[in-house]
């Protein structure tokens, strides 16, 4: 029996992954013990099979989960530079902080808590929506923020978006010192 990993990991995020009490169904820690095994015999599996085998067992108690989802919001919601150094912080800070939201959001049925750190990652996004750009860097950064798959727009044509990814080349090498 092939078991593709894809099918697996999105097991995991569903939110009747874990039973009443917060702990992992019985099916899922043994497909979780599976996984590892497989992680520890074959080390080039690890990255395949890291969502299953980095899902806790039990979820953490609602207060921890509200303190890192305010912990995040602190680290990434310190004020940022002016200008364009101000952008390219914001996408680092916005490209940092998404994986680790979805990770409290993957822990956390609560939705009060999970929207903490989707609103610290919306507000980035809106810093490098309505930040004029002053040079080509800060140009790039707009851009990419366009072209992202869910954060940007979508398209009109069947030619735009390839297009804007060919300005966005060109901006982005000529943007390097």
């Amino acid at each position: 029996m092939l078991i593709h990993m894809e099918d697996v990991s999105g097991a995991f995020k569903e939110s009747d992954s874990y039973a009443d009490n917060g702990k992992l169904r019985g099916d899922l820690q043994a497909l979780k013990g599976l996984a590892e095994d497989a992680a520890r015999l074959v080390p080039e599996l690890a990255p395949l099979v890291a969502a299953v085998s980095d899902t806790p067992v039990e979820l953490p108690p609602a207060g921890e989960l509200r303190a890192r989802a305010e912990a995040l919001v602190a680290e990434y919601g310190a004020p940022l530079p002016e200008g364009d150094a101000g952008l390219i912080e914001a996408e680092r800070r916005l490209h940092e902080l998404d994986p680790r939201r979805l990770a409290l959001r993957d822990n956390s049925p609560e939705e009060e808590i999970t929207s903490i750190a989707f609103n610290a990652m919306c507000r980035l996004d809106e810093r490098i929506a309505t930040m004029p750009a002053t040079t080509l860097a800060g140009a790039a950064v707009k851009l990419r923020r366009l072209l992202h798959p869910e954060l940007g727009m979508t398209s009109n044509g069947e030619n735009d978006l390839s297009c804007l990814h060919q300005i966005l080349a060109v901006i982005q090498r000529e943007a390097r010192p």
